[in-house]
């Protein structure tokens, strides 16, 4: 018996090792691949022939209405990706309005992480099965989980897309869940999130450049198509949350006519709107969307970037090196309110250096932000599902939309204000708050603890965060 747990635990030892050293130490001496993958900034900021719409998705029932509306409106074809799908109520009720859609006729295709789908293995399977037994559905799996290679579970499909009708594109930092779409959440459990919605009288280039990518997504030989399995009654529970869907709007009292007449109404007239996204590779990705916003910001002074995690490794410093000597200020969220433990030691790591080189707000909010946005100058606004952050410039997939606008940034620019900015507090180089009209949010024992305990991960991984 002894030899036999002395070689169990050998066993156990030797595949914790091979996920360490194959799963994450190889990715301290890997060099990011290259990319054909081009973009020209100089052409961001030129007016395009196409008269070109774009409109602000800020708040989460709001979010979440327009979705709703984008869907019942669709009459050929929605596309769709998303890195998480939570095991809640809003994804019945979403499940329930892309099912009713394909009743129609309507062309669902749908890719989703393969760790982003957790919510959708085992006894909630039968969700998944759900969409996937539609004729009119085709559900993808992205990076399915899988013990060879453990390399390949590093790199996520972390874009948020949707695409209606080859007119309407969305991008932004939504996933599919209660916490970034109704409000019944507890106030901590909750996400400040931000979606941009672009479209022209046709199809833009920049929705022409969602689509093409998101037919490579499922074109990629890491992507595997899902079939519906037949031990599951998939007509009642898509009675079921296809009734979850209505019951929503008729309690909501939704009027996609309405909903899709005030985003017309509502949306500004922009110069220009350009799609940038990440290769597809395994293991690291040249940080092609790094790569080119700070191009871009070469023709900028003053740049003002939200994200909700900021971490640096070497490498990523490397990418930003010339943005010294600009004037950046940056709003993320405190580390009394920062959800992600991982991404919040890295953050512990280079906060206090931040604040000495450039302006570093903290969110003192209840509910955490995680809109990801970035403004150069008064006419540049970049919004998408990218972090600051070496994860997302090195591993993940990523994607954003670059407006070229003044309108459209002064219009950003204000809602950050009021919204975010009025409950925040400055960092100065000591890590201390400066003196403003709000009080801090208090960091609990367990929270300070454990950022010393991950402190030491952070310092050896950093390139990981």
């Amino acid at each position: 018996m002894k030899r036999l747990v002395k070689r169990l635990a050998l066993l156990l030892y030797c595949v914790l090792m091979y996920y360490v050293i194959f799963g994450m130490l190889v990715f301290a001496v890997h060099q990011p691949m290259p990319s054909d993958l081009d973009y020209d900034t100089n052409r961001m900021r030129t007016t395009d022939d196409e008269a070109t719409w774009a409109y602000l998705v800020e708040s989460r029932t709001h979010a979440f209405d327009v979705r709703l509306a984008l869907i019942e409106s669709a009459t050929e074809r929605i596309d769709m990706t998303t890195y998480l799908i939570r095991t809640d109520h809003s994804r019945n009720i979403l499940f329930g309005a892309l099912l009713e859609a394909a009743d129609r006729g309507v062309e669902v295709r749908l890719v989703i992480d393969g760790a982003g789908m957790l919510g959708l293995y085992g006894q909630n399977r039968a969700y998944r099965d759900a969409l996937a037994a539609h004729p009119n559905i085709t559900l993808a799996l992205f990076e399915p989980i899988t013990p060879f290679p453990p390399y390949a579970l590093q790199n996520m499909l972390h874009d948020k897309l949707w695409v209606i009708d080859e007119r309407y594109g969305m991008v932004g930092g939504r996933n599919v869940g209660d916490r970034y779409y109704l409000e019944s959440m507890p106030a901590e459990a909750s996400t400040h999130d931000r979606d941009v919605l672009v479209y022209g009288d046709e199809t833009i280039d920049a929705v022409a450049d969602m689509i093409a990518y998101i037919d490579e997504l499922f074109a990629y030989e890491h992507t595997e198509l899902l079939n519906a399995s037949e031990s599951h009654d998939t007509a009642s529970l898509q009675t079921m949350m296809k009734d979850a869907h209505d019951d929503y709007v008729d309690e909501r009292g939704l009027d996609a006519t309405l909903i899709m007449a005030s985003i017309h109404a509502d949306a500004i007239a922009i110069n220009r709107a350009t799609f940038l996204r990440s290769p597809l590779e395994r293991m690291h990705k040249s940080p092609v969307i790094v790569r080119t916003l700070v191009e871009l910001a070469e023709h900028y002074d003053d740049i003002f970037v939200q994200t909700p995690f900021f971490v640096l490794d070497r490498a990523l410093l490397e990418e930003l090196d010339s943005l010294q000597g600009k004037t950046i200020t940056m709003l993320t969220n405190s580390p009394a309110g920062n959800p992600n433990y991982p991404a919040l030691s890295g953050y512990m790591l280079v906060r206090e250096r931040f604040a000495a080189q450039g302006t570093v707000y903290e969110y003192q909010g209840s509910e955490s932000l995680h809109a990801k946005t970035v403004m150069m100058g008064n006419d540049i606004t970049i919004i998408g599902s990218l972090n600051i952050d070496p994860r997302s410039a090195f591993l993940s997939t990523e994607s954003v939309i670059v407006i070229y606008s003044e309108s459209f940034n002064a219009h950003i620019h204000e809602v950050i204000a009021q919204e975010y900015l009025a409950q925040s507090l400055q960092v100065d180089a000591t890590g201390d708050y400066l003196d403003g009209p709000i009080e801090p949010l208090e960091m609990s024992d367990f929270r300070r603890i454990t950022l010393r305990v991950l402190s030491v991960f952070a310092r050896l991984f950093s390139y990981m965060l």
